[in-house]
């Protein structure tokens, strides 16, 4: 006999967008580390965007678009870092993937922004 799996009650899910800030702020970590090994400062990070404020206005269109840029991006910066960590660290090569990192970063911010 198939059983539906239990659904949770409303007040034990999390806010929406939660998930969506915490992909945002594991591929910050990953351009963070990048940066760091390849020299730079944290300065040049650009400040997050608060993404749990206006998950829920976001048209559906536009929360499907992320998960999947963001899923991409999450995959590239773990295989990078994975690389780029490998003894002896190669500065050269986190210069590279922290210049990809923002770029990508820059171009999924751009769903929130609406620039």
């Amino acid at each position: 006999m198939l059983t539906s799996p239990a659904r949770k009650p409303e007040s034990l899910l999390p806010p929406p967008g939660t998930e969506a800030a915490a992909h945002l702020a594991s591929l910050r970590q990953a351009l963070r580390a990048a940066d760091l090994m390849a020299g730079k400062t944290t300065e040049q990070v650009a400040a997050p965007i608060e993404i749990t404020e206006i998950w829920a206005e976001l048209p559906a269109a536009t929360q499907r678009c992320y998960q999947a840029r963001s899923t991409r991006a999450a995959r590239v910066a773990g295989r990078g870092l994975a690389v780029v960590a490998a003894q002896p660290v190669n500065p050269a090569a986190a210069d590279v993937l922290s210049d990809w990192l923002r770029a990508d970063l820059a171009r999924i911010e751009q769903l929130f922004t609406g620039r």
